[in-house]
């Protein structure tokens, strides 16, 4: 999908007076793709591998890797 296309996640505009079903509805209606959208000048594509990773650990993972624990006593 190119970056031209992608619609900004920010013009979806949601009634909280919906049920459940009728937002997921909604919001599906109105983005071309729920797992490629944009926020701001930010691309973001949303995509699942099979894995028994959750996000949390893959989070906790990736942020161990960047700040690794100072051990220094």
């Amino acid at each position: 999908m190119e970056e031209k296309n992608v619609k900004d996640i920010r013009q979806v505009v949601i009634d909280s007076n919906m049920t459940k079903e009728e937002k997921i509805q909604h919001y599906l209606k109105e983005m071309d793709s729920p797992y490629c959208f944009q926020y701001k000048d930010i691309l973001i594509h949303i995509s699942f591998s099979n894995t028994q990773n959750t996000i949390n650990k893959t989070f906790e993972s990736y942020f161990k890797a960047i700040h690794p624990p100072n051990n220094m006593a």
